[in-house]
């Protein structure tokens, strides 16, 4: 990511600005909708280390003075499934390093039957931050 933004940097009038964004390190959540409303059965599983990687490297980008923070925010970004089976193999195409455990996967099936046919949403928490060229 630090590539990528002195390369961005390169590109950019002076003044010039650009939106990164990233997942949080925070835990991305997995909900289920029930009959009686959408409820929590579970956290998207693996390592978190990339995301903390990538928040360290715009802030060498900000410390070597290559951009000034404008302004920065967490916002939800929400991932939606029709199925178990959808949501595991979104998971594994694009998620590295992440997966849904078996306790999770079985409160699914609780919800949803046995094929677990149903809506699921995995929510992700992203920093959206505004940087200006120095």
């Amino acid at each position: 990511m630090f590539h990528a933004l002195t390369s961005a940097r390169r590109a950019l009038a002076d003044r010039g600005l650009i939106f990164n964004i990233h997942p949080a390190p925070d835990r991305s959540v997995i909900y289920c909708d029930a009959p009686e409303g959408r409820k929590v059965v579970g956290l998207l599983r693996g390592s978190r280390a990339r995301y903390r990687n990538a928040e360290a490297r715009v802030e060498r980008a900000l410390r070597r003075g290559l951009f000034t923070l404008r302004h920065t925010a967490v916002i939800p970004y929400m991932h939606y499934a029709s199925s178990l089976r959808t949501l595991r193999a979104y998971v594994k195409a694009d998620w590295v390093g992440a997966w849904v455990d078996g306790a999770t996967e079985r409160r699914i099936r609780e919800i949803l039957g046995s094929k677990a046919v149903g809506p699921l949403v995995i929510k992700e928490w992203v920093r959206v931050s505004l940087l200006m060229k120095t």
